[in-house]
């Protein structure tokens, strides 16, 4: 075989991913040219990789002895060496980040002979060269014995022949069909570790205590499966488990015993082709052109009709999960309405305590179902699906695609979903109303068919169905992306509220809302402006009764809305202010603006983003976005940015390889008399205050820490494969003056302390940081105490210690004024 000797770098990238295939027999012979080998006559240039003390390791840790002579023919066992050292090294100190690889290897058993670990070569590179590495492994220092199994067999596959257990990137062939299936999976397994995140992460408690969790979604690119993964929290540090209690995507039922639904039009039914109707298995069979029953097998997991049978080939039977944010359903807070008199306010208590349903973490996923999954972290139940529920919607948008070998990407139950109590009159009950987001296309993709959907989840054993509303039944209806709310208009009145979204029929921008129970349907349109949508809701009880009687929106053209008088027509509907560029060009407003009330004027105050991040256009657009913090002082005059005073980012200094460190302008609340409320223009500022329009935008809602307002940005990248959604900034600020905090709120140096080692020096003055910006995007970042959860887009969550009770509103009467607002 030729020697190449005119190749091109493999690894162009900092951030790519790098796999060795190999298909081989282990009766190799005259192998040992390479660097450390006795018989070697390796380049000089290569001196810095021992290949005969890497294999002797390699032994060592694997407990056998290395066989003298191999397996003849001057054949070595070096190759597992190799691997070992490119999967637990950094093999190019020339490129950013660590540059390893992962050895997948197929023995094709020669003569029928699978030889034992000690004397194959490929077992111990696939296992040595594929093992998962454990942050901060030192393959120089490592002493901590035989590896784990979870490091490098997690498949259950039964042992081989040999006797030894299968590692995960080994596959073995004794003819052509099983090396198709060999290097099917091969391929399928390397594609696994292509993995990411976008949705926020989901907690089952507020403050951080025994039995804490956190729940992450992660999807696979290219075979566009996806999990769910629960990590319990450490109740001293709060530091994440280094691996889930469970996945969701290795605990699925049986095809044929999961609880799956859809709705027929009239009623809730079994996801079965025995009592689904004509049209519906009409629309499944229009999309993907075969036989219905082994379709709806194949979409209820069953796998005998992947490859030969037809059908694509799936890594794992849950979709990918990217833009749907986990939603934790635990049992109900008895004091939630304490205090209140409001219909069924006085029952509530008793009810709440009666209730004894084991945790549930509800999720939507691209294979076109929401589903339920046992969030408890203890038992044979755990991460266990207990429910899904197919959109009526979904079917008919082309879910049957999904089985086309050919499958090209497409998101259908891809919206957020939001859970709350409310009374129907006579009982308390649970209800989940869920979204599509950009699952709500028909087939062509293009034209607008959308749906929102309520389920009674009240007993996670009998899920019941409230009703489903298409954009046939609301035509206002568009691609709806925030999170719906669910509340109390009026004394009994529990209603859905949303905005439009982009796309509606119409294009114009309207609050929709739809009673939790009847499924009556109000819509109110809030101008005649085009191409525009109403972004999501935030719902305000002005004077806590229980009873929202004011929602908050925003929309695209940069308009931000207050409509009272909910349950009357016409509603009352102000345009407090329009969001534009310094050029008066407006800014669209795609986030949800947060509500809190001033512990100093007592006026509401609304903080909120620019910015849009939908379609491939957005990747370059560089329109300078914005973040503002509104104040609605009732004046009933329409305000812009001249009514607001303006805080600047003063520098982003790098501090790290990964962390830059954003310093925002102090400033005073007197600073805000006579003004509407400050803003902050989003520029990459340097050091020598050269300000740069990179397209960074606010596309998630702010929230409170505390008496700090944390926001953050993501800054696309379309000429960056290492960054093709963007890196972020998270930032925390006074939300009452717009300027930075009076003290340390980052733990910039991972120290534990908050001290001048957390600031950074602007003209000789140690400064506190507002903000710290990421080389990666991430989602919204979750919070317990005083510990920051951030997920960020390539499936990593990482944690940083923060101070956030640091100025401003004193704790107590701060936290009460925010839990009356929600």
């Amino acid at each position: 075989m030729p020697i190449i000797t005119n190749w091109n770098d493999p690894i162009q990238y900092s951030c790519q991913k790098n796999f060795i295939l190999g298909i081989g027999d282990t009766n190799t012979a005259d192998d040992g040219n390479l660097p450390g080998s006795p018989a070697g006559r390796a380049p000089t240039d290569d001196s810095d990789v021992d290949v005969a003390e890497l294999t002797r390791d390699v032994y060592s840790l694997e407990g056998v002895s290395q066989p003298r002579g191999f397996n003849g023919e001057n054949s070595t066992p070096y190759m597992a060496g190799l691997a070992y050292h490119a999967r637990a090294s950094d093999i190019r100190d020339d490129i950013d980040g660590i540059q390893s690889v992962s050895t997948y290897w197929v023995d094709i058993v020669e003569f029928g002979d699978l030889k034992a670990k000690a004397r194959n070569q490929y077992w111990l590179a696939a296992k040595y060269g594929g093992f998962s590495v454990p942050d901060g492994f030192d393959i120089d220092t490592y002493s901590g014995g035989a590896f784990p199994e979870g490091w490098w067999y997690t498949s259950g596959d039964p042992n081989l022949p040999t006797g030894d257990k299968r590692p995960d990137n080994f596959y073995t062939v004794n003819n052509a069909a099983e090396m198709r299936d060999s290097l099917t999976r091969a391929f399928n397994d390397i594609q696994g570790e292509q993995r990411g995140n976008r949705s926020s992460l989901a907690l089952n408690s507020t403050t951080l205590e025994a039995g804490s969790a956190t729940f992450q979604a992660e999807y696979t690119s290219g075979t566009w499966n996806g999990t769910l993964n629960a990590y319990t929290l450490d109740p001293t540090t709060g530091d994440l488990a280094a691996t889930p209690a469970w996945d969701a995507a290795s605990q699925m039922p049986a095809w044929n015993a999961r609880n799956i639904k859809t709705y027929s039009g009239s009623a809730m039914i079994a996801f079965d082709p025995s009592v689904m109707p004509a049209t519906l298995k009409d629309e499944l069979k229009n999309a993907s052109g075969d036989n219905t029953t082994n379709l709806v097998n194949f979409l209820r997991g069953e796998r005998a009709n992947e490859g030969a049978g037809g059908y694509r080939v799936r890594q794992g039977i849950l979709g990918d999960i990217i833009d749907s944010q986990p939603v934790y359903v635990g049992r109900p807070n008895t004091r939630l309405f304490a205090g209140r008199s409001f219909n069924g306010a006085s029952s509530y208590a008793s009810w709440a305590a009666s209730i004894n349903r084991y945790p549930v973490v509800y999720v939507g996923a691209n294979d076109g179902m929401l589903h339920g999954f046992n969030a408890t972290t203890g038992g044979a139940d755990s991460g266990v699906e207990t429910f899904a529920y197919v959109p009526k919607r979904v079917i008919e948008n082309g879910m049957g695609e999904l089985a086309l070998p050919g499958y090209d990407h497409r998101y259908f139950v891809d919206g957020e979903l939001t859970v709350a109590d409310a009374y129907d009159g006579n009982n308390w009950r649970t209800v989940l109303v869920g979204t599509l987001g950009f699952g709500g296309v028909e087939k062509d993709r293009e034209t607008t068919a959308n749906a929102i959907f309520a389920l009674d989840v009240t007993d996670p054993e009998n899920v019941a169905f409230l009703w489903e509303k298409s954009s046939t039944d609301i035509p206002a209806l568009g691609i709806n992306q925030g999170r719906p709310v669910i509340a109390q208009i009026a004394n009994g009145n529990w209603s859905v509220l949303l905005g439009n979204g982009a796309n509606s029929a119409d294009g114009k921008a309207a609050l929709i809302s739809v009673n939790v129970f009847t499924g009556t349907v109000t819509t109110t349109t809030l101008s005649d402006d085009i191409d525009n949508g109403l972004s999501a809701v935030r719902a305000w009880d002005s004077n806590g009764d229980g009873i929202t009687d004011i929602a908050y929106a925003g929309d695209l053209q940069g308009n931000l809305w207050k409509v009272t008088s909910l349950t009357s027509e016409p509603r009352v509907i102000n345009k407090l202010f329009q969001a534009t560029d310094p050029s008066g060009v407006p800014q669209p407003i795609t986030a949800t603006p947060l509500a809190g009330r001033s512990p100093y004027s007592q006026n509401v105050s609304l903080f909120f983003g620019t910015g849009r991040y939908v379609n491939n256009g957005d990747l370059t657009d560089t329109q300078v976005q914005s973040w503002y913090g509104y104040v609605d002082d009732g004046n009933g005059s329409v305000s812009t940015r001249a009514d607001m005073v303006e805080r600047e980012i003063l520098l982003d200094v790098a501090v790290s390889a990964e962390i830059t460190a954003r310093v925002i302008e102090e400033g005073a609340r007197e600073d805000l008399n006579g003004k509407q409320g400050w803003f902050i223009d989003l520029y990459q500022v340097a050091a020598d205050g050269t300000k740069s329009a990179l397209g960074e935008r606010m596309i998630t809602p702010n929230q409170f820490q505390g008496s700090a307002l944390i926001g953050n940005t993501r800054i696309p990248d379309a000429s960056d494969p290492c960054a093709l959604t963007g890196r972020g900034v998270i930032m925390a600020i006074d939300p009452f003056t717009g300027a930075r905090l009076a003290d340390t709120y980052f733990d910039l140096d991972g120290d534990g302390a908050f001290d001048i080692g957390d600031k950074v020096e602007i003209d000789g003055v140690s400064t506190v940081v507002s903000g710290i910006g990421l080389n990666t995007g991430f989602s919204n970042p979750s919070f317990l105490d005083s510990k920051m959860y951030i997920p960020t887009d390539d499936g990593v969550v990482r944690d940083l210690d923060t101070n956030p009770f640091t100025t401003g509103a004193g704790r107590t009467s701060w936290r009460e004024l925010i839990n009356k607002g929600n």
